[in-house]
């Protein structure tokens, strides 16, 4: 849980933060599906929904900036 407080100063650090963190998530949430508690596997879909939803907002953005570098354009590099 550390890793939610982790600063960050970019937009890069927050599209980084969700494909990362939302793809954990995503992770866990997918092995609670099959749980004893069926009020907790009844829950998972939605979870999963917004998980998903998650891991786009922070796939999508990271695939076109990754895009526009590999294109060459100058305000958008790979560089750290």
């Amino acid at each position: 849980l550390a890793a939610v407080n982790v600063d960050s100063d970019s937009f890069a650090d927050n599209v980084v933060f969700a494909a990362i963190i939302a793809r954990v998530g995503k992770y866990q949430l997918t092995r609670q599906k099959v749980c004893a508690y069926k009020p907790m596997a009844d829950s998972m879909p939605a979870m999963l929904r917004e998980e998903a939803f998650h891991l786009a907002a922070g796939v999508i953005p990271l695939r076109r900036w990754a895009k526009r570098a590999a294109q060459g354009d100058p305000f958008i590099t790979m560089d750290g």
